[in-house]
């Protein structure tokens, strides 16, 4: 069964931080509902709690409105507040980890892209002109994909930290 909620972060050195006992939780849906989240996040700080965070690619279109790009609808941050943090080392990630890689199968399928291909193409080349105008020299060009996941999460992170260990 599942510890409760919980976050593991890899801490780049084969190692891991596990988090665990949720205290409380916030969601952030707008711009206007940004500044209370800091300040949330600011208390449980300052009570000695861990604060994990996801922040959405579309929080800064919304925290920019010089942009000029309405973002879309969801959840722009999420932010987890937990009673405790303990570090793993890499002999103990792996451990945790092949828990659930041994009794827990996970599939994950049907890919498809949510771009179309000219949509894709035109991306590209809009990429390729800002870089050949000294504009920028890299650009992170991504798009949300679909699928399938059969299975335990853990199974699925578990599989992929085995064939990916960066």
């Amino acid at each position: 069964p599942l510890p409760g909620a919980f976050a593991l972060l890899d801490d780049g050195a084969g190692g891991a931080w596990y988090c665990h006992g949720l205290v409380a939780a916030c969601t952030v849906d707008g711009p206007a509902a940004w500044e209370a989240a800091l300040d949330r996040v600011a208390a449980w700080n300052d009570a000695g709690h861990t604060v994990v965070a996801a922040l959405g690619y579309e929080l800064g279109l919304a925290l920019e409105p010089a942009v000029g790009v309405v973002p879309p609808s969801g959840p722009l941050a999420r932010f987890w507040c937990f009673e405790h943090r303990d570090h793993l080392d890499g002999t103990a990630r792996q451990a945790w980890l092949s828990a659930w890689q041994s009794s827990n199968p996970a599939w994950i399928g049907d890919l498809q892209p949510a771009m179309a291909e000219m949509p894709y193409r035109r991306g590209v080349q809009r990429i390729r002109d800002y870089i050949a105008a000294g504009d920028c020299y890299q650009v992170n060009f991504t798009f949300p994909v679909t699928g399938r996941c059969i299975g335990h999460p853990l199974r699925l992170y578990a599989d992929l930290c085995a064939r990916q260990p960066v």
